[in-house]
């Protein structure tokens, strides 16, 4: 990335949550893997040790070297029909970064606006350069606005949306469910993460995937609490 390009940049305390991948291990799971040690966990602040938790952090708080991590974000407009925009996030420091195209396609349905990624979205590429230069792909679900007649916004979330990484052979199929069986907005996403195979990428929907395959599921509430479960049983 031309970092000498115009830029914002901003620092930030080095206080994110951390998570506890150690209370993902079974007293018996040695080299196994943690799918094997324990069969189930769920991410409630109300579960047993065997949890996971975060925590928000309290920005008020020092940095361990007291030193903040500087984050810069850098983006252009590089087509005006249709409007398209590059964006570039880079934290240095820790070896991570964010690129990919902002591009949206709005259709106005009579009572909402639906939001789409537009063809030349194709979602937020994410580099971890210090876990193997992995890459990650995280497509866009549609987004609807309703309420526009009514005077009462609401936002919601539907369709599929898709992580997938080469480098691990690991993708998410997430399912976001718009409505119920009465017509209201549930906020519910499902979803799972399974082995894939990159050169033979072909499953798009939870069914799709054999049970053998799956490493973990998740499902809930996005706007309040989502819970997961390790190995292929929920």
């Amino acid at each position: 990335t031309d970092l000498t390009a115009p830029q914002c940049n901003w620092e930030t305390e080095d206080n994110a949550p951390k998570i506890n991948t150690t209370a993902l291990k079974g007293p018996t799971s040695g080299n196994a893997s943690s799918a094997s040690s324990i069969r189930s966990v769920k991410a409630d602040k109300n579960a047993s040790t065997n949890s996971l938790s975060l925590t928000v952090p309290k920005h008020s708080l020092a940095t361990p070297d007291g030193r903040p991590v500087r984050i810069s974000y850098l983006t252009e407009q590089t087509s005006h029909h249709p409007p398209v925009s590059a964006y570039a996030v880079i934290c240095p420091d820790r070896g991570l970064s964010a690129r990919g195209f902002d591009q949206i396609s709005a259709k106005f349905t009579g009572t909402s606006v639906r939001v789409l990624p537009g063809e030349h979205n194709l979602g937020i590429f994410i580099d971890i350069e210090k876990r193997g230069n992995e890459t990650y792909q995280l497509t866009h679900p549609a987004a609807s606005l309703g309420g526009i007649l009514r005077g009462t916004l609401s936002v919601s979330v539907s369709e599929m949306a898709y992580i997938t990484c080469p480098k691990t052979k690991l993708k998410t199929i997430l399912h976001y469910i718009e409505a119920g069986w009465l017509g209201r907005s549930t906020n519910r996403v499902e979803g799972i993460i399974f082995r894939y195979d990159p050169e033979n990428d072909n499953k798009t929907t939870i069914k799709d995937v054999p049970e053998a395959d799956i490493v973990a599921r998740l499902g809930g509430p996005w706007r309040e609490k989502i819970e997961f479960t390790l190995g292929p049983k929920p």
